[in-house]
């Protein structure tokens, strides 16, 4: 029965067989599962396509990259924030966890007596770095463009003989983004 259902899903991915790069870049994540599988050529196949998504990917990252400039905006961002936290006993900021759609998300604990001073230094800090600032959210926004664009990711082929023995179903639906199964 799982060959049946896994020839389904097969079907399905073929009917929208091309992905969004940011498709692509959660199958890296998801390609973790295929670890414990063997088979000279299915091993092969698996990371010939693994290793194209990852230089895609790495082109992508290249365009977010921040400049120098930016980066010293954000250690300056970092220092004020940091300068006016509260602090611990041992005069380190305290930081809080929170959780946010499914996301752990840490920020400064902030001294709400202060706030009115940190504004006005953040205020001065993001006009001193507005250009940089305008540059990075215009990188952002081509990033994200080009993450919803199709990847330009091709299928290995490989016969369904080469399929390691024990593949399961949800290890066979993730493989079937990477390969092209031929009977």
């Amino acid at each position: 029965m799982e060959k049946k259902e896994a020839k389904v899903k097969q079907e399905e991915v073929k009917k929208n067989e091309q992905l969004t790069n940011y498709q692509t870049k959660q199958l890296l994540i998801e390609a973790d599962k295929l670890k414990s599988l063997n088979g000279f050529a299915f091993v092969m196949a698996i990371a010939d396509v693994k290793r194209r998504i990852q230089r895609e990917q790495k082109v992508l990252n290249e365009i977010i990259e921040p400049s120098e400039k930016f980066k010293e905006y954000q250690k300056e961002l970092s220092e004020i924030n940091r300068d006016y936290s509260k602090k611990d006993e041992n005069g380190d900021p305290i930081i809080i966890t929170e959780i946010r759609y499914n996301q752990e998300i840490s920020r400064y604990d902030f001294d709400e007596e202060l706030k009115e001073e940190r504004e006005k230094k953040k205020t001065a800090l993001n006009k001193k770095y507005k250009s940089e600032i305008e540059e990075q959210k215009e990188k952002e926004k081509q990033y994200n463009e080009a993450m919803n664009e199709y990847s330009t990711l091709r299928k290995k082929e490989l016969s369904e003989k080469q399929l390691p023995k024990n593949i399961t179903l949800e290890q066979l639906e993730i493989a079937y983004y990477f390969l092209d199964i031929k009977p």
